[in-house]
């Protein structure tokens, strides 16, 4: 059966003689060729056999040479040598042509167990591992198999992982009486390794009585291949203790086990010491320094990886390799880019696939699109991309990072063979079409992974989405994802982005009780997104005592933003104490967040002491600063610190607060120097930027700027028409503000509840009662929004302005409406001076608040008002037994 499938194999191929057609001339092969001419005049033909063989033996194989040295074989009559016949079939598959390799073995009449084992190891070379197996299989019915057949063949299941094949091998090096042949242990340790099984790995070294460097190398390289650089350390000093030296391949596989452990570093310097001093660099073979050079960079050393780099005297391809994937892990692309430019200028070594692999990710980073483009011309002419699709993949990686669709869906649909990696790259880069290419994906009944369930996930980005998000779900629990909790935690991001937090709790109690901190900390932020602090202060204090996880930075920065919203001071200097022991704490997004949950909390000085702290700032840093004191109405510390900044460096954030500063103090020059500062860093059309503006010239009084301001924007955010109706009602031009207002509505913006307050607020001004009554009811009735408590406010002072203090009376017994409301009731009966109803508001005021003092003033006003002084004593008297003071007034104008 095995040589029919032999014979299929050679049908489908070229023979061997006619490869000679098939490549151009070699210097090589012109002296073969002159061989051919010569031969029959030649006296003695075993000088010539001799040549053959020699020429076999060289490494790397000629395709072109081996066929010439096949026909001049044939020629002279040499390959009816069975050793000759062997050596020539190792030589195929050296030089890639296993089908030659099939073809001459089939010519052999009775194949010995050399022959055998020279075709099953041509196929293993050559990457064809089922073929090896048939192939043994029929050895083991045709001829002897030998130490040498079994080693072959267990290499062959390590490459393929299959354990089930290499239990039954082992059972059969037993059964034969192999299990004392050191080669074999070798082949049976790195055959258990490789299939994951590392502990009979490490039964078989134990029971080895003449442990060789062999042994232990494939021991340390099979514990670093299952993820234990600590075992593999430890066994290389046991190693070392022995009486076995440790040789190029021990040291460079310890060294690629420390560059995975931060704990090993100090082990990977003393080894690079002892590679010195054995005097081990500077030789032709470099893999030494290359893992010196994966090491340091992989330890962010990456200075160190260029100096080991550029004392490699015979670097190869891995060399170049090594140091551009270093530094382009270590973030710098730009000497990533320079270093594979000259290895282009050199073209020696030559680059290979994983070269470009190494090096694309740089071109992503710095946005270098036509460069990537450059290096995927160049993969298409080499047909790198072609053969090898861990390169397409990159390159579609790519074009998506760059946000060139259109490109990567060429590479896409064009690709040889798409893989499984191929499509969950497309589906996690492609959002707008990521449900069409899934949907492809199950139709082609390829086996989905988890990592494809991670790839669709993030499509589900809004309420629209929760019902595909149901349904992915679902799926997710049939097909047996969500036992792993990498894919719980997405899940529970995705029900957050649709807005079903219940969902979401649901799925974090179900990993309970042993959740991580990726889990939680996804639930927080989610509180935190919603605004729910409590539940975050809720979730936070159970991570801590209940689940006893350490908070990282991302916990620090969502628990301050909940203490700073909830004015909870205490808990927030406590999150403080935390930091400080805690190595999260050095984090500057948290120490951001700390200043400002102290300015939320109205502790301006304990910012200032936070941020003067630590001499590692950002631009964020300086931006909560400046918001921070312009939040707190301190808009002159708020200019100080824009000024310490420097405007060279400032955003539209920073922009933003100290235009507020100066609306604060009334500064219009200051104003006017940020404005022309925005205008030259082109800021100036940022839609927070011009809403500030107009805030500004409004409050300052110059309602021209503001209206130039507002017409010259090229996008009006909601920001911008809230602010140009708000300059409008506060220079009491109450008609232009509601046309504003029409034209917002009509462009298609949905009013917000600052807007109607805005407008609330110039209907109050301009006495447009009726105006203000019919949006008021507008407000709910055709925009959906909800009247809150600052609407009512403005509502009851507006009807309160023309003297309608019935009608607002009756307007807050109807909404029960909070102190608030019921205080601008009596602030408009102080200013019409009706005092029976003064009386009665504020009788109702002083059950609702009894300390707000600013109750007691107006009601003593009103009967100070009314001539009814000793009424207006007494509630002062009232004033100076609950022991209440009133605040100092203060005016300050800033020319």
């Amino acid at each position: 059966m095995v040589r029919n499938l032999i014979n299929l194999q050679i049908l489908q191929r070229k023979s061997p003689l006619n490869l000679l057609c098939s490549f151009p001339p070699s210097p090589a092969f012109s002296s073969i060729h002159h061989d051919l001419h010569v031969f029959d005049e030649m006296p003695q033909r075993a000088s010539l056999e001799f040549k053959l063989h020699g020429l076999l033996k060289t490494k790397p194989a000629d395709p072109l040479v081996v066929a010439a040295v096949h026909s001049l074989s044939i020629k002279s009559n040499t390959l009816l040598d069975i050793v000759f016949q062997t050596s020539l079939l190792a030589a195929y598959a050296r030089s890639a042509d296993v089908n030659s390799s099939l073809f001459l073995f089939d010519e052999i009449v009775s194949p010995d167990a050399i022959a055998w084992n020279a075709v099953i190891n041509a196929c293993l070379i050559n990457h064809e591992l089922q073929l090896s197996v048939d192939l043994f299989n029929e050895m083991v019915n045709a001829s002897q198999v030998d130490s040498t057949t079994m080693v072959i063949v267990l290499t062959v299941a390590a490459r393929s992982r299959d354990l089930k094949q290499g239990e039954v091998l082992h059972s059969a090096v037993i059964k034969r009486c192999f299990n004392s042949n050191s080669q074999i242990c070798n082949a049976l340790m790195n055959m258990y390794a490789k299939c994951g099984d590392l502990t009979s790995a490490e039964f078989i070294f134990e029971d080895l009585e003449a442990k060789e460097a062999t042994s232990w190398n494939s021991m340390i390289n099979g514990c670093l291949y299952n993820g234990f650089p600590r075992k593999s350390a430890s066994l290389f000093r046991r190693m070392v203790r022995s009486v076995v030296r440790p040789d190029r391949i021990s040291l460079s596989s310890v060294i690629s086990a420390c560059s995975c452990s931060e704990e090993l570093h100090g082990l990977g310097e003393t080894i690079h010491g002892w590679v010195i001093k054995l005097c081990y660099q500077g030789m032709l073979d470099c893999s030494i320094e290359n893992s010196l050079i994966s090491f340091y960079s992989s330890n962010e050393e990456i200075e160190s990886a260029k100096e080991v780099f550029q004392g490699v005297l015979h670097k190869n391809i891995v060399s170049w390799n090594s140091m551009i994937y270093g530094l382009v892990e270590n973030h710098r692309f730009e000497e990533a880019l320079r270093l594979f430019r000259n290895l282009l200028w050199k073209m020696t070594p030559r680059p290979n696939a994983v070269t470009f692999i190494a090096v694309i990710p740089a071109c992503h980073k710095l946005d270098l699109l036509s460069q990537g483009k450059s290096i995927h011309g160049f993969s298409i002419r080499t047909r790198m991309e072609l053969s090898n699709p861990s390169l397409s993949n990159c390159l579609l990686d790519m074009y998506l990072h760059c946000e060139d669709f259109i490109s990567a869906d060429l590479l896409f649909r064009t690709m040889a063979a798409k893989d499984l990696v191929s499509w969950n790259t497309m589906i996690s880069g492609c959002p707008q079409n990521a449900r069409a290419l899934f949907y492809e994906l199950l139709r082609r009944d390829l086996r989905c992974s988890l990592a494809t369930f991670l790839a669709i996930l993030p499509s589900c980005a809004d309420a629209r989405d929760l019902k595909f998000g149901n349904s992915l779900h679902c799926w997710g629990i049939k097909i047996g994802f969500l036992s792993e909790i990498q894919a719980l935690n997405a899940l529970m991001l995705m029900y957050i982005r649709c807005g079903d937090m219940l969902a979401s709790s649901f799925v974090l109690k179900s990993i309970l009780p042993a959740p991580d901190i990726v889990s939680l900390n996804t639930i927080i932020v989610g509180y935190a997104h919603r605004d729910l602090h409590e539940e975050v202060m809720e979730t936070f204090h159970c991570m801590r005592g209940f689940f006893d996880l350490r908070p990282d930075s991302i916990t620090f920065v969502s628990a301050l933003s909940a203490s700073g919203n909830l004015r909870l001071l205490h808990i927030g200097r406590s999150i403080h104490a935390l930091m400080e022991k805690s190595q999260s704490g050095l984090d500057l997004m948290a120490r951001n967040a700390l200043i400002t949950m102290y300015f939320r909390c109205g502790r301006a000085r304990d910012s200032e002491l936070v941020f003067r702290s630590d001499e590692d700032r950002n631009l964020c840093s300086w931006n909560c600063m400046i918001s921070g004191f312009a939040q707190n109405r301190n808009g002159c510390k708020a200019l100080q610190y824009f000024r310490e900044m420097g405007s060279c460096r400032a955003n539209e954030f920073s922009l933003v607060g100290g235009l507020c500063a100066c609306s604060q103090l009334g500064n219009l020059g200051y104003g006017r120097e940020i404005h022309g500062h925005a205008i030259k860093s082109g800021l100036s059309a940022n839609g927070f930027v011009s809403s500030a503006l107009l805030d500004l010239y409004g409050k300052c009084g110059r309602l021209d700027v503001s209206i130039r301001v507002f017409e010259n924007s090229p996008t009006k955010s909601i920001a911008s028409w809230n602010s140009m109706i708000s300059a409008f009602g506060l220079h009491g031009h109450g008609l232009q503000a509601i046309n504003v207002f029409s034209s917002m509505a009509h462009s298609g913006i949905q009013p917000t509840k600052s807007t109607f307050i805005s407008l609330l607020h110039a209907c109050s001004h301009s006495g447009l009662v009726d105006e203000g009554c019919r949006h008021y009811e507008l407000m709910k009735d055709e925009f959906g929004v909800a009247p809150g408590i600052e609407h009512d406010v403005c509502l009851v002072d507006m009807l309160g302005r023309a003297g309608r203090i019935g009608d607002a009376r009756n307007f807050v017994r109807r909404s029960s409406s909070p102190a608030g409301v019921w205080g601008a009731v009596l602030s408009s009966c102080a200013d019409h001076g009706d005092l029976e109803a003064g009386k009665s508001v504020a009788e109702h005021l002083f059950g609702l608040e009894p300390d707000n003092i600013g109750y007691y003033v107006a009601l003593s006003n009103l009967y100070a008002c009314h001539g009814m002084w000793r009424e207006a004593e007494e509630v002062r008297s009232r004033v100076c037994d609950r022991g209440l003071m009133k605040p100092s007034g203060l005016s300050l104008i800033c020319l």
